[in-house]
């Protein structure tokens, strides 16, 4: 074996453990971060959820679940500039939609809130949480003919809780 054949193997495993480590890194971040977000610790979540972003800015489940934890903490614009990272990366994503759309809302934006809802529907017409978020941003915009829809396709879907909001407003 020559010296040059020895460096380049050594090289190739120091390469392979590395990305070993960085992957199991990076799941562990967004593994942790989760549990935090689980067990109502944000400022851990955001801590776990930030490392992943600074190994891997092009993680779009990093930046939704990082957008989820500010929203927990009432950072609804920082939630929402976290979701349109996601989406940007991954524009088909409908759980971001589905978290833009519903901080859109906390924030007074019930038209970009409903946009969100109606993009994640036509991506994903079997949805039936997307259609339980449509039904409430219609009820907040007092159209509750829409929302009473909504909420039986939400149920129709599978989404059992829109079935409280059929019976409590919709009888």
């Amino acid at each position: 074996m020559t010296v040059r054949s020895v460096v380049t193997t050594f090289f190739m495993l120091c390469m392979s453990l590395l990305l070993a480590a960085y992957a199991n890194t990076s799941e562990d971040h967004i593994n942790k971060g989760i549990n935090h977000l689980e067990d109502m610790n944000y400022r851990g979540a955001l801590i776990d959820f930030n490392s992943e972003i600074m190994l891997n800015p092009d993680n779009a489940p990093a930046f939704n679940y990082r957008g989820v934890t500010k929203a927990k903490l009432g950072d609804f614009d920082g939630a929402i500039m976290d979701y349109n990272r996601s989406i940007n990366l991954e524009p088909n994503s409908i759980e971001a939609l589905n978290n833009r759309g519903i901080a859109k809302a906390r924030t007074g934006d019930l038209d970009g809130s409903i946009s969100d809802f109606d993009i994640a529907i036509s991506i994903d017409p079997l949805n039936g949480n997307s259609y339980f978020n449509h039904g409430m941003a219609m009820d907040m915009i007092s159209n509750i003919t829409s929302a009473c829809s909504d909420w039986e396709k939400s149920y129709n879907l599978g989404f059992k809780e829109a079935n409280r909001f059929v019976k409590q407003k919709c009888s």
